[in-house]
């Protein structure tokens, strides 16, 4: 299945912020209920490669799982700080599971492609990767490169069609409701996903998401495309501690260097 580049409805200027408020809290939902654990022993691990332990997340937009695994982190890095990111800064972010002054949300937009150099430390996108054009995508990681800085990528769909024979039955059975219960209570939230607005815009934007993401070999040669002579980059899948198969690509500063397609947990 190739992949193609079409327009997620969120992103435009003309959807109501309610709405691209309501598909956030799904998103979470769908974090909180199904995948973030898995990215644990994977962050671990770039952890372990970074020269301080700080997380740099990029394209956050609301901050996606970061509150759910800066509180699982924390436990083996006291010292642990996340900086959240965006080209489009939220004006005001809040935290759905209460303030933690571990975590704190830049100010000033902060390009993906070309990360300001005070901003040190274990880069990460969270359902991000797959706005991105391959030019884009490679610049990202590029940049990683250059600045000789860890980054992981986690994607949590995968471009083949029984995921997208049994996206809108999962949304339409449990996220696209079940975010009323994982995040804060608003009236406009309550009215959108009875219409049912919010369930509708979880489906479709869904469906292009899957058709935009990258698979494991696209993965690869975009890796290869942004370096790898002394930087190893890994792509994996987990599934090993939530309910959900999950893709990623995590790299980190390496004399060996090269690309590998690994199966985690090994």
């Amino acid at each position: 299945m190739a992949r193609l580049h079409l327009i997620e409805i969120h992103e435009q200027s003309w959807c109501p912020a309610s709405l691209r408020e309501g598909l956030r809290d799904g998103l979470f939902t769908a974090w909180k209920l199904f995948f973030w654990r898995n990215t644990l022993p994977h962050l671990r691990d770039l952890l372990a490669h970074s020269e301080v332990p700080r997380i740099v997340d990029l394209c956050s937009g609301s901050g996606g799982p970061v509150p759910l695994v800066t509180h699982a982190l924390a436990e083996d890095h006291p010292t642990l700080s996340v900086t959240l990111t965006d080209l489009f800064p939220a004006e005001e972010w809040n935290n759905p599971l209460g303030d933690d002054p571990r975590i704190g949300y830049a100010p000033e937009p902060v390009d993906a492609t070309a990360v300001p150099q005070g901003l040190g430390g274990c880069r990460t996108l969270f359902e991000a990767f797959h706005h991105f054009r391959p030019d884009d995508a490679v610049g990202i990681l590029s940049d990683a490169v250059r600045a000789r800085q860890p980054i992981a990528v986690f994607e949590f769909q995968r471009r083949s069609i029984k995921p997208l024979l049994q996206y809108p039955l999962n949304v339409l059975s449990s996220v696209g409701f079940l975010h009323l219960f994982h995040t804060p209570f608003r009236w406009k939230k309550l009215l959108f996903t009875v219409v049912p607005a919010i369930p509708l815009l979880l489906t479709f934007d869904g469906f292009v998401s899957i058709l935009r993401t990258y698979t494991t070999e696209e993965l690869a040669e975009l890796a290869r495309r942004a370096g790898c002579e002394d930087y190893r980059w890994e792509v994996r899948q987990s599934r090993d501690l939530g309910r959900g198969l999950m893709t990623c690509l995590i790299g980190w500063p390496d004399e060996e260097g090269g690309v590998h397609v690994v199966d985690y947990p090994r």
